[in-house]
């Protein structure tokens, strides 16, 4: 089976540099100057939306340069493999533009506030909780904020989001936060803010090369299952890796009585994945395999703009007998409960 979806086309990227360069620059430079933008808003927002209507746009002080331009997904896995390939299309930043696709941390967000729900809640009033799944490589962030007795609980998850997304970034949000917690309880032991980005950075000093885990469930039918799985396991580390590859490979002979294959024929599998790999190259990327009930399935993922993927994976599933499944998934749903 074969799903794929076309969206961000060569030309429409190649359409927004063009304009941008042709005088969209200059424009919007000028503007920021008098202050006046006339419909450049308008015109940014329909050449962002020719590459996907889920982009959104923003301008902000840059950190080389005098301005920087935001093209990105909003936390949106679905359209972040677009906002890289807007990104990486780019011209070289020079003294008055630079390009980001992800939100950077706001060094100064303890002196920010955000306004919602006709609330203004200032961050560094904010106090944290957390706790690190080292196995995981994540951490679990709880919120408080004295004005969150007074706010509904999207409020107050918005305002939780919002102010971990200005003190890690974008991105990092998505690397780190296994799970988020808006609680209207004191936490006495709470710390401010910015505790979440030291905490974050000591476990990136603890963990600075990936490696395999190996994890040991049940199925709905109580058989073992075992996975094995790359940790970390993070699309975000590579967001151009946007289409999955499901492997399925049956046993040759009988399972065990927990429906596991045999020495014999285990060593007969991995010998199959190291061919698999091979007649993928460096085309895709193999980040975990379950192994149960008579199957082992990998799991794979590759650039859906890359043409040479699908048909190598077919050429191989047909040569040794083998179903492969390909659909788009960014964001990495599919092997997500694994994390």
């Amino acid at each position: 089976m074969f799903r794929k979806r076309k969206s961000g086309s060569g030309d429409s990227l190649a359409d927004f540099w063009k304009w941008w360069s042709a005088g969209g620059s200059r424009d919007f430079a000028r503007s920021i100057q008098t202050g006046t933008f006339g419909s450049l808003p308008d015109v940014m927002s329909a050449h962002v939306h020719a590459i996907d209507p889920e982009l959104v746009w923003e301008l902000s002080a840059g950190r080389v340069a005098q301005h920087a331009l935001y093209v990105g997904a909003a936390g949106d896995a679905h359209v972040r493999p677009l906002a890289e390939r807007w990104l990486r299309s780019a011209p070289a930043p020079d003294a008055t533009w630079e390009y980001v696709a992800a939100k950077r941390p706001d060094p100064n967000v303890l002196s920010s506030s955000l306004e919602i729900a006709g609330k203004t809640f200032v961050l560094a009033d904010l106090r944290t909780r957390v706790v690190v799944n080292e196995p995981s490589q994540l951490v679990e962030v709880m919120v408080f904020h004295p004005e969150f007795a007074d706010v509904d609980e999207d409020a107050r998850l918005r305002v939780a989001f919002l102010a971990l997304e200005s003190v890690l970034g974008e991105d990092d949000v998505e690397r780190w936060l296994g799970a988020l917690e808006a609680t209207t309880e004191v936490l006495p032991d709470g710390l401010p803010l910015d505790a979440v980005l030291e905490t974050v950075k000591a476990l990136a000093a603890r963990h600075t090369e990936p490696g395999w885990a190996v994890l040991e469930v049940r199925t709905e039918g109580g058989a073992r299952l075992m996975v094995s799985v790359l940790r970390p396991l993070r699309w975000i580390d590579h967001p151009l890796l946007d289409q999955h590859l499901g492997v399925s490979v049956p046993y040759a002979v009988l399972p065990d009585g927990d429906g596991l294959p045999p020495p014999a024929e285990l060593e007969r599998i991995r010998a199959l994945e190291d061919t698999l790999v091979d007649a993928l190259e460096d085309h895709a990327m193999l980040v975990a395999h379950e192994t149960a009930a008579g199957f082992r399935q990998f799991h794979l993922y590759s650039d859906s703009t890359d043409d040479a993927v699908v048909p190598a994976a077919m050429d191989w599933g047909l040569a040794h007998g083998v179903e492969v499944d390909v659909e788009r998934d960014p964001g990495w749903s599919i092997v997500r409960p694994y994390r």
